[in-house]
């Protein structure tokens, strides 16, 4: 006969494995009268102690299955929620990319800028290294220039000085003329008076 506890605790097993268990404990119930000759009372007794043992096991599995079902619906939830991260992150990592492809554009224009800019700097470069050839040719061409003002200037002394001396041989000159101009005026009124002298001479013969 099947023990009332034992009937309880198939009772809280779930239904296709309570119809297993009663299938089970019918064939060993049926099968007692055939197996009384083989099986001793102590030997049935265990191994309705064995199946009581098992029904105990399968309680506590569906305790255990409850427990992982529960945290099973725990992961199932984190996992939404990680899924949602996931979808934020996902968008906050496509606006990172597309925020990363607006910087290396303006990277790209800065460089391009740059470029730009070293080309127009090679240019400054180069015009003032002419420039300062030329502001060099410049200088040597204003010493060469001051060299021949300054001989000018010498030479513009030279004539100076050389005008000078004419101006004071004119002077001398002039002098000179003057003195013979007033020579050549005693000389006439000497003459003229000696002319008078010989008209009146003759006038008295």
């Amino acid at each position: 006969m099947i023990s009332a506890d034992l009937i309880r605790k198939i009772s809280e097993v779930e239904p296709h494995l309570r119809d297993i268990l009663i299938s089970i404990l019918e064939e060993v119930e049926k099968h007692t009268q055939q197996i009384s000759q083989q099986v001793t009372k102590e030997e049935f007794n265990e191994l309705k102690e064995i199946v009581a043992d098992l029904v105990e096991a399968q309680k506590g599995s569906e305790e255990r299955l409850t427990k992982l079902e529960k945290t099973v619906a725990g992961l199932a939830e984190a996992q939404k929620k990680s899924e949602e991260r996931l979808t934020k992150l996902e968008k906050t990592i496509a606006e990172l990319a597309k925020a990363q492809k607006k910087t290396e554009q303006r990277l790209n224009e800065l460089a391009e800028a740059q470029r730009k800019s070293e080309e127009r700097i090679t240019r400054l470069e180069k015009a003032v290294t002419e420039l300062a050839e030329a502001q060099k040719k410049t200088e040597q061409r204003l010493n060469e220039l001051a060299e021949a003002q300054k001989k000018t200037e010498q030479r513009v002394n030279e004539l100076a000085e050389a005008q000078k001396r004419t101006e004071q041989r004119v002077n001398e000159l002039a002098e000179a003329q003057k003195k013979t101009e007033q020579r050549l005026n005693e000389l006439a009124e000497a003459q003229k008076k000696l002319t008078q002298s010989l008209e009146r001479t003759n006038r008295q013969l």
